[in-house]
């Protein structure tokens, strides 16, 4: 799996606000990861044009530099919107649709 320092710092600050007792399993996460190509300015502009908060921006942006089949997230406040919909690359999807579609795989 690959990430960008950009995904990274967002998962780390959401985890240290929302769940800071599971920093550590995040950082040995982290661990287990390569770090990818930063988005480009124009990987950047493309994820804004999807209506997404200003601080959700580079996640898609990563997820589209890396070119990730999925984008897997719980945000449906700022990412639902994009649910099931093909970005350029990434398939938005929410946790239970990706558990279905590793089922689906094996």
């Amino acid at each position: 799996m690959t990430t960008s320092r950009l995904a990274v710092e967002e998962a780390r600050r959401n985890i240290a606000h929302k769940r800071a007792d599971r920093m550590a399993h995040l950082n040995a996460l982290i661990d287990q990861v390569e770090q990818g190509q930063e988005p480009a300015p124009q990987h950047l502009e493309l994820a804004k044009s999807h209506g997404l908060p200003t601080k959700d921006i580079p996640i898609l942006a990563a997820a589209i530099v890396q070119q990730a089949d999925l984008l897997v997230t719980g945000d449906r406040r700022d990412f639902g919107h994009l649910y099931g919909t093909q970005v350029v690359q990434p398939r938005v999807v929410g946790l239970a649709e990706a558990i279905e579609l590793v089922l689906d795989s094996i």
